[in-house]
C-alpha cells in the first residue's frame, strides 16, 4: 500500500473518531518536519498507524502448486484464509 493511500485511510479514521481535529501538515520546505502533522498528538497517532501496518505480514501459499483454473480458485481461497487468519478483512 502506498504511503499516500495509508495516509488517506488514517486521516479518514482519525477525523471519524476525533471530529474537528486538525490534520494539517508541515510544508515540504521545513525539511526536518516535512509532511509531519502539526498537531503532535495526530503525528504520534500517525506514527502508530504506520507501525501497525508495517507489522502486518501475510505468508501466501506456494504458487507452484497451482496449474489449473480450479487450482487458482483454491489459491484465492487459501490467500483469503491466510489474510483473515491474521484478523484482517478481505473485500468480497
Amino acid at each position: 500500500m502506498s504511503t499516500e493511500k495509508m495516509r488517506e485511510e488514517f486521516e479518514a479514521w482519525i477525523c471519524g473518531i476525533w471530529p474537528g481535529v486538525s490534520i494539517s501538515r508541515n510544508s515540504d520546505d521545513a525539511a526536518m518536519f516535512a509532511g509531519s502533522y502539526r498537531d503532535e498528538r495526530v503525528h504520534m497517532a500517525w506514527k502508530g498507524w504506520q507501525s501497525s501496518r508495517a507489522a502486518i505480514e501475510v505468508e501466501l501459499p506456494d504458487s507452484s502448486e497451482f496449474d489449473s483454473p480450479a487450482d487458482c480458485h483454491q489459491a484465492i481461497r487459501d490467500c483469503r484464509y491466510a489474510i483473515e487468519s491474521l484478523g484482517l478483512k478481505v473485500k468480497p
